[in-house]
């Protein structure tokens, strides 16, 4: 949860030029990129919240 407008696979793109990743761990770090979520919001609005506690 964060303000930035951003998406798993944003961030995923970012990471990647710092990730040391060995031909036989790709299918490893897909795995885990697919188990994260991204939910983007205001830290003082009360319907953000509401969001992420919905998709918690």
């Amino acid at each position: 949860f964060a303000r930035s407008d951003l998406t798993v696979d944003a961030i995923r793109t970012s990471c990647m030029p710092y990730l040391k990743v060995m031909d036989t761990e790709t299918d490893r770090l897909s795995a885990f990129f697919r188990r994260n979520t991204y939910i983007s919001g205001k830290y003082v609005d009360e319907s953000s919240f509401s969001k992420l506690n919905t998709h918690i």
